[in-house]
């Protein structure tokens, strides 16, 4: 006996639909932007907080480079304040020639009026007639006579010995006013606070009118 087909059952399960609020996936997407929107709002802040960080950084460098050159500037004035000047504080007449009544011997005086000593001091120097004042751009001074170093303290003198080496025409022509009697040359030393050379140049000529050396031409200078 053959028992008939039993036809196949379907099974169809209605869920509820639930509002869109009510959906995980509507909570995951608000959480994926909410996310998204506080990873953009820590970036914009970082990005201030980096550009107030430059901007301060910037600053701090100014004010210290400010301040390296208020020291600069401090110890420049400082050593200019106390360093050695030394000049030439006279030419002192020691003998005169008899018939022309003219500087035989000199002594050149120089002197320190700075508030430190003047190291390693040389003298370069000469006494001679001349038919024009000299001229600082022409001088070389490894022509002139020169004296040994030595130091000098604050307010010390040296002086330097001078003979005149001239004929009766040029002591004749320094008498008429046509040629010069001149003391010149530089004063070659350093000071404390540097191994930089200092130069006193200086250009003294003979007033036979009032019997005196006095500086003349561009050769008074102190560096």
């Amino acid at each position: 006996m053959q028992l008939p087909s039993v036809p196949p059952i379907h099974v169809t399960v209605v869920a509820p639909e639930h509002a869109w609020y009510a959906q995980w996936d509507f909570w995951v997407s608000i959480g994926t932007l909410i996310v998204a929107a506080m990873t953009g709002w820590y970036a914009w802040e970082t990005r201030k907080l980096r550009k107030g960080s430059d901007k301060a950084v910037a600053a701090a460098q100014q004010s210290a480079d400010a301040a390296v050159r208020g020291v600069e500037i401090s110890q420049a004035s400082m050593q200019h304040t106390l360093r050695a000047y030394v000049t030439v504080k006279y030419v002192q007449v020691l003998s005169k020639e008899h018939s022309h009544r003219i500087p035989y011997t000199i002594n050149i005086c120089v002197l320190n009026t700075g508030q430190t000593p003047a190291r390693r001091l040389e003298m370069f120097y000469d006494f001679k007639v001349l038919n024009v004042w000299p001229k600082l751009a022409s001088v070389d001074i490894k022509q002139f006579s020169t004296m040994m170093q030595s130091d000098i303290g604050k307010d010390q003198e040296r002086k330097f010995f001078a003979e005149l080496k001239a004929s009766d025409a040029e002591l004749a022509s320094v008498v008429q006013g046509s040629q010069f009697l001149m003391a010149y040359g530089c004063v070659r030393y350093y000071d404390m606070f540097s191994d930089e050379a200092r130069y006193t140049y200086f250009s003294q000529a003979w007033d036979g009118t009032r019997h005196f050396f006095y500086p003349v031409g561009d050769m008074n200078s102190i560096s």
